[in-house]
């Protein structure tokens, strides 16, 4: 039954700046579809088996958003500013966009690579951050 189900599910892909983002996610977003979406990743995301590819791309979080360009290629607000971030993840993280990780793995790589000061890096212009809705202390409360 296990195999089934596994065989069944697919593989997420992830903006790697969106690992951070789904650790802080409190239930808000750009519209009611965004939130619904977000809700959906964070529960797969929360499964330790789950299978996800990191990007430096639109993803399966972006789907919903309303920002997403009309060729769904790039975020309208930060004139592409997001795959730099991904890229600093990744970094961090000693992972590389495209590859296929467990879920469980990126939680850890995360909780024991991210600093305050890489946190500040990654989401300091971010305007979730700027309006106080996202942390380092957070964000290290929730992976632990």
């Amino acid at each position: 039954m296990e195999e089934q189900r596994k065989a069944v599910r697919a593989i997420m892909k992830l903006r790697a700046h969106h690992l951070l983002c789904t650790r802080l996610y409190e239930g808000r977003g750009y519209s009611e579809d965004f939130v619904l979406n977000m809700n959906r990743v964070v529960r797969e995301l929360d499964d330790p088996e789950q299978e996800v590819q990191l990007l430096a791309s639109p993803d399966d979080v972006c789907i919903a958003c309303p920002n997403l360009g009309s060729a769904g290629s790039r975020c309208t607000l930060d004139n592409d500013n997001a795959s730099g971030m991904d890229m600093k993840v990744c970094d961090a993280l000693e992972c590389r966009a495209g590859e296929i990780y467990i879920s469980r793995e990126l939680l850890e790589r995360l909780k024991n690579k991210m600093t305050p000061e890489l946190f500040e890096t990654v989401c300091g212009e971010c305007s979730w951050h700027k309006k106080g809705v996202c942390t380092y202390e957070d964000m290290i409360k929730k992976l632990r």
